[in-house]
């Protein structure tokens, strides 16, 4: 698998990786998006086995220590914790859900009253 990197406006940037297995014969592509400023946000990271793919996409764009925010539209246990076993090398990043209704089983990504900082 590869992630290729597209700027689909001034300073955002879509993150793309293409998985043939999923749903052959057509494939599916999982798509994250990078939003540069002041404080870098991710919306969506991707599969857990992804976060490399994903975090060294990052890299070629920022530095992933500069990345603050980590957002998601929606929750799903396979997607939304993805960054969840390496988070110390992204620390001092906020993430949010506006769906944290079911947030409480990814306590360390997610908080359902609140954005978190991952320590």
């Amino acid at each position: 698998m590869e992630t290729k990197i597209s700027e689909i406006a001034d300073g955002i940037y879509r993150l793309s990786t293409y998985v043939p297995d999923i749903a052959p014969p057509a494939g599916f592509t999982f798509n994250q998006f990078l939003v540069l400023g002041d404080e870098p946000l991710m919306f969506h990271t991707g599969l857990r086995k992804m976060f490399l793919l994903n975090r060294d996409a990052l890299s070629r764009i920022i530095s992933p220590e500069r990345l603050r925010w980590i957002a998601f539209g929606h929750f799903e246990a396979d997607e939304s914790v993805s960054s969840t076993p390496r988070t110390p090398r992204m620390a001092g990043t906020r993430a949010f859900s506006t769906r944290n209704r079911r947030a409480r089983s990814c306590a360390a990504t997610c908080s359902p009253s609140s954005a978190t900082t991952v320590r």
